[in-house]
């Protein structure tokens, strides 16, 4: 029981700053696949004026499925109705109704003078 405890204790620790060596060939490796990462995250695309026409296709269907996903993440996580199957109000249509009642205002403020 006494080890367990000093095992959970030593597990707990802050890290003790050691350095852990490894082989070149490790290092390498592990540079290469680093590399690896790197490169398909960050893959560039050709530009469009190259692409062929095949490759223009897949990156029109590649863009529209990317359009339709995001739509319908919005559409998740942005509801236009609330669980009573009332409307709720978006920010652009609370835009859209305040420039149109100032412009009610202004004009009955016109009006009166």
């Amino acid at each position: 029981m006494a080890q367990n405890d000093a095992a959970a204790t030593a597990a707990t620790k802050p890290h003790s700053g050691a350095k852990i060596q490894l082989s070149e060939s490790e290092t390498l490796a592990h540079a290469k696949a680093l590399a690896a990462a790197a490169d398909a995250m960050f893959k560039e695309e050709k530009p469009w004026e190259k692409m062929t026409p095949a490759e223009r296709q897949a990156k029109l269907a590649k863009d529209a499925a990317e359009k339709k996903a995001k739509a319908e993440k919005e559409e998740r996580e942005n509801p236009t109705v609330d669980e009573n199957g009332e409307h709720i109000q978006t920010v652009a249509e609370a835009k859209a109704e305040a420039a149109q009642l100032q412009q009610m205002l202004v004009a009955g403020e016109a009006a009166v003078e």
